[in-house]
């Protein structure tokens, strides 16, 4: 009973994420092998006829494609993180519905691969359409960081939040890891209906042991009511850009604008990649998934040991661990985008293992920026505006790719790293404001600590 006082939605986050790699991976394939031979199903060893051509064509369906998976999304967390507050903190719908997404996503997915002939623009619909209006990973997030806000104190919220960025890593690296080996040795069948089983799993999980918390809704409407009360999404929004103590105002926007970012610039890069690493190294898929997991497993562990060292031993600041996380992954996108052997995409995720922390200090930083009864509503927003990003970043890097695929594959790590430049001016301007104030010692002082 102690153990599962302290882990709570953890499980179903990990088993979330898995399939949604397993599916991601295996999506993108499916689309590919659909373009490359729309006639009939190949053999796993088949060779493309026409690569170029089939990768312009997937890169053209994950344009609109993934528009529908980040845009749809906003309106569900927006009213749904509104509707939670006021209806007693109800997260565990806002966690519900995207796996339910997913589970129906995987199984039209499924469909596509027994019925061939249907074009890869059904699958591409189904991809996005299904799991956007559902929430996606934004909704699965909101509802995540909701619950886990409500459950810890802010003095152990950073480290809380790193362990769930933890597992998010480790899922995601095992399921990339093991989508090629699935699709190698099962098929398209097996690797979809393994998604289909792990979230079907992880919802149980969640209606036998996760509980809303005991708190008394607004009796002045109806939940169905909440759900759609425009006034309080409005009020919501004031709410955000409200004065607040100190810097907190700053914090808070600047916040809503740097988690998304970061994990848009995530989101984009991995739109592309199995593309990138397919045409320029001639890599499989199952190649590529040992070297997505190896990239999540790297960022892993640096997300553990920065954590344990600058958070908890040395006690920085999330700014400042902001802002090496920045420099981190600017040295890392300029090396990847002149990357010309297969060693070099080996040794430059080792350079940005601090990728993980930046995301830790943006919610950190944003969580202790709000007041506890408005939790809901202002992450809701923030998800919404981390789900707004992608819809530009991620259709932008499937552009990006088929306009420079011929030329300069790699042309998309410069887009990463104009990124990585904006969340170190970000994190920066934050530090001098803290340094200002006072509230924030001196790197030499943090270190002293030692």
């Amino acid at each position: 009973s102690s153990l599962f006082k302290y882990i709570t939605v953890e499980p179903t986050l990990c088993m979330y994420f898995f399939a949604n790699a397993v599916s991601g991976v295996c999506g993108q394939n499916l689309l590919l092998q659909k373009s490359c031979y729309p006639g009939a199903l190949p053999g796993v060893k088949d060779l493309c006829p026409d690569e170029i051509s089939a990768q312009r064509n997937v890169t053209y369906i994950g344009a609109w494609n993934k528009l529908l998976h980040w845009s749809l999304p906003l309106v569900v967390v927006v009213f749904g993180g509104v509707w939670s507050d006021v209806s007693g903190k109800r997260r565990r719908p806002l966690i519900v519905l995207p796996v339910l997404g997913q589970i129906v996503s995987d199984l039209v997915l499924t469909a596509n691969v027994y019925f061939w002939s249907w074009s890869p623009l059904v699958a591409g619909l189904a991809e996005g359409a299904i799991t956007g209006m559902t929430g996606a990973r934004v909704c699965f997030q909101l509802g995540f960081i909701c619950y886990l806000t409500d459950v810890t104190t802010t003095e152990n919220r950073t480290f809380r939040i790193g362990v769930a960025v933890a597992g998010f890593f480790v899922s995601t690296s095992v399921g990339t890891a093991l989508s090629g080996w699935l699709f190698v040795n099962f098929g398209f069948y097996g690797a979809f209906l393994t998604a289909v089983f792990l979230n079907t799993l992880g919802m149980c999980f969640i209606f036998v042991f996760v509980k809303n918390p005991e708190i008394v809704a607004e009796k002045t409407n109806s939940s169905g009511q909440n759900l759609f009360n425009v006034f309080k999404v409005w009020e919501t929004l004031k709410g955000v850009f409200r004065r607040r103590d100190g810097h907190k105002r700053m914090m808070l926007l600047f916040m809503m604008l740097a988690a998304p970012l970061t994990e848009g610039t995530l989101a984009g890069e991995y739109s592309v990649l199995y593309l990138f690493v397919r045409y320029l190294f001639h890599w499989d898929l199952k190649m590529f998934g040992f070297y997505a997991a190896y990239k999540m497993v790297v960022v892993l562990l640096g997300t553990m040991i920065t954590l344990g060292i600058f958070s908890r031993l040395l006690r920085f600041p999330d700014t400042l661990i902001g802002i090496m996380a920045a420099l981190t992954q600017l040295a890392s996108n300029l090396g990847n985008a002149f990357a010309s052997h297969p060693y070099e995409m080996i040794i430059y995720p080792v350079v940005d293992f601090m990728h993980g922390t930046s995301i830790t200090a943006s919610m950190s930083l944003a969580s202790k920026s709000i007041e506890t009864t408005e939790i809901g509503g202002v992450t809701g927003v923030m998800s919404a505006i981390r789900a707004l990003v992608p819809v530009v970043l991620v259709p932008s890097y499937n552009l990006v790719y088929n306009n420079t695929v011929h030329f300069f594959p790699g042309y998309f790590f410069i887009l990463s790293a104009s990124m990585a430049v904006l969340l170190f001016l970000i994190f920066s301007t934050l530090y001098i404001i803290e340094r200002k104030e006072g509230s924030t010692p001196t790197i030499v002082e943090q270190c002293t600590r030692l």
